[in-house]
This record gives C-alpha cells, structure tokens and sequence, in this order.
C-alpha cells in the first residue's frame, strides 16, 4: 500500500469518527470508522504493510481519544493480524469473505 493513500483514509476515517462522535453522544458510541479502515486495509494490502498500518492507525485513534495509549493500537493490529492471516484461505473478491 502506497504512504500517501494510507494517511489520507487515516485521516478521513479518524476524522470522520471525531466528526460525527458527537451525533451519538460520546466518542465510543457508533460506528468505528478505524476498524472499518483497519479491515479495508488488511483485505487489501500485504500481510506485513497490514499490521504495521493497522497498529499506526490505533496509535492515532489512542491520541484522538486520550485513553491509555497503545490500547487501539495493540486491538487494531491484533484485528489486521487475523484477517491478514486468512487472505490466503479467502479470496478477496468473493463478497461473502469481504462480509464475514
């Protein structure tokens, strides 16, 4: 995956999140616009570029929210762990995989 693509659907999802947090009252009510992006990049992107992209956009979600750090960081890459590590038994354009 490309820097430049990547901080840009970081900073729209993490945007969009703190945008729209207070529509449903705080910051953790509502859709989570990081996992949304964190799932994106791990159907798409390498195994390797996936984790590291997954951890750097929790780290940014952690200084966004200002809970204790590493917390979105260490999930989020957790999450692109497992399903980074199922691109193989999945293909990506089979709409049932990208749903479950």
């Amino acid at each position: 995956m490309r820097l430049l693509p990547f901080i840009l659907l970081t900073l729209l999802a993490l945007g969009l999140q703190a945008g729209l947090g207070g529509l449903w009252g705080s910051f953790a009510n509502g859709p989570n616009f990081g996992l949304i992006a964190v799932i994106f990049i791990a159907i798409y992107a390498p195994r390797d570029t996936t984790l590291l992209g997954a951890f750097f956009i929790g780290l940014t979600q952690d200084l966004l929210t200002g809970g204790p750090l590493g917390l979105y960081g260490f999930s989020y890459g957790l999450v692109g762990l497992l399903i980074g590590g199922s691109q193989s038994s999945a293909p990506r354009q089979n709409a049932f995989a990208q749903m479950l």
